[in-house]
């Protein structure tokens, strides 16, 4: 089996409650989580159409942030950890794979105040594959 791109989850966590931000997404994005984690909140999105590229996901989840109205961007720029995480699934196969992020996603990522990060999952032994 080949590794592939799964989706790119956005993860924020803040000292305020982020249902606001849950709010405005609405049925955009899918809301994985959202309550309260230990001494902070967290919320957890992915995006409902999964495309094969992690650069086009992260340009529409950019979108979204950046048309935020401005008490929920407020909130947004509060939150003390904002990360991009592309998931990939590894593969049993020794080939390479590339998957390139544009110098103007990141960017766009930097000016959000966000994080990128990377998660490999295991290969997922039910697939039938």
């Amino acid at each position: 089996m080949d590794i592939r791109y799964l989706n790119t989850d956005l993860e924020l966590e803040s000292t305020q409650d982020l249902t606001p931000i849950v709010d405005c997404f609405g049925d955009k994005l899918i809301n994985l989580y959202n309550g309260k984690r230990l001494e902070h909140y967290l919320a957890t999105f992915e995006v409902a159409d999964i495309t094969e590229n992690p650069d086009l996901t992260i340009n529409s989840l950019c979108t979204l942030i950046e048309e935020l109205e401005p008490s929920t961007r407020k909130l947004w720029d509060q939150c003390f950890l904002k990360v991009f995480d592309i998931g990939y699934e590894g593969g049993t196969n020794h080939k390479s794979y590339t998957s390139e992020i544009k110098n103007e996603t990141l960017k766009r990522i930097s000016e959000l105040g966000a994080n990128m990060r990377i998660t490999v999952y295991p290969m997922n032994n039910h697939s039938g594959e």
